[in-house]
């Protein structure tokens, strides 16, 4: 079945916005607590599209209410929530959708006016409707302002995924700037070389957008057509996928979970270019949610990445709702707890201190002509709870080869400049990145060894009090990295299963040796689309 996905072109989110069409906000709020507020009197006339935007979110994530307008419309019952935040009554939400239905016709009125005073030129494009700012447009030329469109998606996408959870259809405004950012990305021209952004020093970079082009016209697809539509497009898009879904279902429909640990890039989320654009799609997050929340107990659902925690990390890229999953960044030496305190494992200051010394000394390397670059692909530098990592290349092959190994000599130079002895720091070429982490005093007494994601879940374990010798786990992964997840999930739990998302044969024999019956994928997609049916979802 050939579907159509949003192929038209639209104008660009904003790079600032307008008092008189408010909007939603384009800046996340850490920790994925819902949309921001302008603090405004919600008497006013220009602030009703905001207000109604900002009360939605009240009412769909009473967290945020702190920092929201008061809203005293009696038809909102601020106490008929069900268990998951979401409302029992549907109808609390219509006179949020007749302001918003209102708001939309100001602003369409006012662009008009906008292009009778000024001219088409006002807007960008001739014709083109921009509802968030009838005046401006934002044009994607430099890598920061990538990292700026993508992250103006976050609050949208968290209100769309509670929608979605809900049965209900999309905001129009939320929906309107997910299509405005993608046509913002398509109108970066592709040249012979690929897009290129700017960067700092007159300088260009070509930019791999896959996933961030991806995404939202998945995300477009999912919310304008349909969650079967967007099944339809997957297993058309991915050869095998409704087999690998089925044989998946076979195997582990039924079983009652105590706890699901799962990797994120390349496991539950696609990879992209650059970390700091990785935001989570509202369909992926609306697929594992269901997951989570139908599968595993209460908070027995956990992210264990490698990447760091917050500060552009493993929580600041999620749109699932507050509570879905506890997040574990620096391969599970940090997490926040479902009250949102971060605990972390404990280094000893001495090791501390060499990682900290190396970390200085990279940043000047960094400042080094030529290596600026490598601040700017893929992972990038990610400062993380006892590891750094810096990227070398990303998976567009932006760097020359001699160039990426001629940067790997120098980190590893720097390595042995800091620590001769190699008893604190250990250096990992992944042949993308380069991760330099603190070692661990090994508790059998031998030397000392790297920690890894199987040491990161103890932790949690005995942290967060997950109980995994009380039911069965659900381990997810891709990569040699999380083999240690599953090692720990066997001796922690009584029964395991296991999913991971590898073509690789070696490695898939080396899962085996691990656990024989363990499921095999072939994209992140796939394992997606497998939980959502787990969960009560349509199947492909």
């Amino acid at each position: 079945m050939q579907l159509l996905l949003e192929e038209e072109h639209h104008e660009a989110a904003p790079d600032r916005r307008r008092q008189e069409c408010g909007g939603i906000r384009r800046k996340p709020v850490r920790g994925g607590t819902g949309l921001g507020a302008s603090g405004r009197d919600p008497g006013d006339g220009d602030e009703l599209r905001e207000i109604a935007v900002n009360a939605h979110a009240k009412v769909l994530w009473p967290q945020a209410g702190d920092r929201l307008p008061p809203m005293e419309d009696p038809g909102i019952d601020h106490d008929a929530f069900d268990g998951h935040g979401l409302l029992q009554d549907r109808r609390d939400l219509r006179f949020l959708q007749r302001f918003a239905r209102e708001e939309e016709e100001r602003c369409e009125r006012r662009h008009a006016e906008t292009l009778a005073r000024r001219g088409p030129r006002a807007c960008g494009e001739p014709g083109r409707y921009n509802p968030l700012d009838p005046e401006t447009s934002m044009a994607v030329e430099t890598l920061a302002q990538l990292f700026e469109l993508m992250h103006s998606t976050i609050p949208a996408r968290r209100a769309l995924t509670l929608e979605a959870l809900a049965s209900r259809p999309g905001s129009p405004d939320a929906i309107r700037l997910l299509r405005d950012a993608l046509g913002a990305l398509e109108a970066i021209p592709d040249g012979p070389t690929g897009r290129r952004l700017a960067i700092e020093g007159g300088r260009s970079i070509r930019v791999e957008l896959g996933y961030e082009l991806g995404e939202l016209r998945k995300d477009l697809t999912f919310l304008k057509q349909g969650e079967e539509a967007l099944l339809a497009h997957l297993a058309e898009r991915h050869k095998g996928l409704r087999e690998e879904v089925a044989a998946g279902l076979d195997a582990l429909e039924g079983i009652a979970l105590q706890t699901f640990v799962t990797d994120r890039d390349g496991t539950v989320n696609n990879y992209a270019g650059r970390y700091g654009s990785s935001v989570q799609s509202t369909y992926n997050a609306v697929f594992l949610t269901r997951f989570a929340r139908s599968r595993a107990r209460a908070h027995g659902s956990v992210l264990l990445t490698s990447a760091p925690l917050d500060d552009t990390g493993v929580a600041d890229m999620a749109v699932t709702p507050p509570g879905t999953f506890v997040f574990a960044g620096s391969k599970g030496r940090e997490y926040f707890d479902p009250d949102g305190r971060r605990t972390q494992y404990p280094v000893e200051p001495t090791r501390q201190k060499r990682l900290d010394e190396f970390n200085d000394r990279l940043h000047r390397l960094l400042e080094e002509p030529g290596n600026e670059v490598f601040r700017l692909i893929g992972s990038g530098l990610q400062l993380k709870f006892g590891e750094t990592t810096i990227a070398r290349q990303d998976i567009g092959g932006t760097v020359p080869r001699e160039e990426a190994a001629r940067f790997l000599g120098q980190v590893r130079r720097l390595v042995r400049s800091v620590d001769p002895d190699s008893t604190v720091l250990h250096l990992q070429d992944t042949g993308l990145d380069v991760e330099i982490l603190l070692t661990v005093d090994d508790a059998r007494g031998g030397p000392a060894r790297d920690f890894d994601k199987g040491d990161g879940l103890r932790f949690l374990n005995r942290g967060l009090g997950l109980g995994m010798h009380e039911g069965a786990c659900l381990v997810c992964g891709d990569t040699d990295a999380d083999v240690p997840i599953l090692e720990a999930a066997l001796d922690l739990a009584p029964e395991t299963h296991a999913v991971f998302v590898t073509e690789d044969q070696e490695r898939r024999q080396a899962v085996r040796k691990r656990l024989p019956d363990t499921l095999f994928v072939s994209e992140p997609d796939t394992l997606v689309s497998l939980l959502n049916a787990l969960g009560g979802g349509a199947r492909p």
